[in-house]
């Protein structure tokens, strides 16, 4: 992992990098802000524009105390 001043420099860097042999594939170079990566394999350089998840509702809040449990111990 590496960090680097601008996406260009990432960028450039990770197709310098296909030179060496022993390059563990593919590279992938993040732009967190931007919220899109970059998939280099010596065979394609791919923009991948990261999905903006959406939050979606899990359980009702219940007016138990925290940590307080109403299982039933087994046997009762």
């Amino acid at each position: 992992m590496a960090t680097f001043a601008t996406w260009n420099e990432a960028h450039v860097w990770a197709h310098e990098k296909l030179q060496d042999p022993d390059a563990v594939l593919p590279l992938e170079v993040e732009d967190r802000a931007q919220r899109i990566t970059r998939r280099i394999t010596r065979e394609t350089c791919e923009l991948i524009a990261w999905t903006i998840f959406t939050k979606i509702g899990g359980c009702e809040p219940t007016n138990e105390t925290p940590g307080a449990s109403s299982r039933v111990p087994d046997g009762q």
